[in-house]
């Protein structure tokens, strides 16, 4: 298995499913030149039965690997607020990290970069301003975008998206999946790869990994929309050799991105949504105004 980390999860699902097979996996994170690891990897498994991989991958797997593809699972319905921050003036794909890992919130993000004090930040966290920025009506668009990565390389992700759902906020958040969409994944994997397993509830064998990645909360507007009850609680990334994290609120959430922003200069603090919204922010009805946040002098 060659993957990023829903791969990791993957294999840990397979080898569950497997329990008499050697199912080994290589992270594609890490990798000085990605189609040198891969192809090195691949000849050290020369022997397997079966090659699956990300599709993030793709691009880096020699012609002859017979590779099985994974689609990425990207779902933002449910955290339509979180959102990376990059160095405008940077390395492409530098991040700047947060309070939880590096997922940002873009209210807090344009709170700070519209000069409100972390307590009226706090008030654009409203249901008024959640709908005028389509957080309340987003599901139409996650379902689409999923529903194309998954047939770019050939899987129907209809049934499954309908199976998740069922079982309510299926992601930790937009790109981390919980466990039972991973056994999905590789139960599919197998089904692909015509490689025989018997099936049952492995859910109570598997470690939710991609926890440990943080948790972005379903906020509770949001929630109601979906049948959720939601929260407030963000779950910080776990670092190794630490104590399991403890959940921090919105509050504490909030003024810790704004001790992390005060930090960095403004190039470093990018995000096309963030820089949407401050270039409306002077017309009538902006974010501030929705949630009855003074107007900043």
């Amino acid at each position: 298995m060659v993957g990023h980390c829903q791969g990791s999860a993957v294999a840990q699902a397979l080898r569950v499913l497997l329990p008499d097979a050697e199912v080994r996996y290589r992270s594609l994170y890490g990798m000085r030149d990605r189609r040198a690891g891969i192809q090195a990897f691949l000849r050290q498994n020369a022997a397997a039965d079966a090659v699956f991989a990300s599709e993030l991958a793709q691009g880096d797997l020699p012609e002859d690997a017979r590779a099985h593809l994974m689609p990425t699972v990207l779902f933002a319905a449910f955290h339509p607020d979180l959102v990376y921050v990059g160095d405008a003036a940077g390395p492409a794909g530098r991040h700047v990290p947060s309070p939880v890992g590096s997922y940002h919130s873009a209210l807090a993000l344009y709170g700070f970069r519209r000069g409100l004090s972390a307590e009226d930040t706090l008030k654009l966290f409203c249901e008024p301003v959640y709908r005028h920025v389509g957080y309340l009506d987003a599901w139409e668009a996650a379902t689409g975008t999923q529903l194309r990565l998954a047939r770019e390389v050939g899987w129907d992700f209809g049934p499954l998206l309908a199976r998740w759902s069922r079982r309510g906020a299926f992601m930790h958040s937009v790109n981390h999946p919980r466990m039972f969409v991973a056994a999905d994944l590789a139960r599919a994997l197998l089904d692909r790869a015509a490689i025989p397993f018997v099936d049952f509830d492995i859910e109570p064998f598997l470690h939710d990994e991609l926890l440990a990645q943080g948790s972005w909360p379903v906020y509770p507007e949001i929630g109601r929309v979906y049948g959720l009850s939601g929260g407030y609680s963000f779950l910080p990334r776990s670092r190794r050799g630490s104590r399991r994290p403890q959940p921090m609120t919105l509050g504490r959430f909030v003024a810790e991105s704004f001790a992390l922003y005060r930090q960095r200069r403004s190039a470093e603090l990018s995000c096309p949504r963030v820089e949407t919204w401050l270039a409306e922010a002077a017309l009538p009805g902006d974010l501030g105004e929705l949630a009855g946040v003074p107007n900043p002098r």
